[in-house]
């Protein structure tokens, strides 16, 4: 196995993570829209979860193109960008009517 595979996301293991990465990342941001919807956050961590939740779409999509996966899988991930991206919607809304 050359360098380039051991790095490359044709190779399986490397494929898994990245594919596991994103879906934790996603994960993250829903669940970070969780605790805004409930005002559980500080404002310091609020800010950088709202950030990190915020680009967590634009990532995924990012990966989701260049990862070969099983439809069920691709399905999957697909939903939960479209979920997450609702949620920050939703959350932008509160915010712009002071809630």
């Amino acid at each position: 196995m050359s360098f380039e595979d051991t790095v490359s996301p044709k190779c399986g293991a490397n494929h898994d993570f990245l594919l596991n990465s994103v879906l934790r990342e996603v994960n993250l941001g829903l669940r970070f829209c969780q605790i805004m919807s409930l005002g559980l956050a500080s404002p310091d961590v609020f800010s950088k979860g709202e950030k990190r939740a915020q680009l967590a779409p634009q990532h995924a999509e990012e990966f989701m193109w260049r990862l070969r996966m099983p439809h069920p899988r691709f399905d999957d991930l697909t939903s939960r960008v479209e979920r997450l991206r609702l949620e920050l919607l939703h959350h932008q809304g509160r915010q712009n009517d002071g809630r």
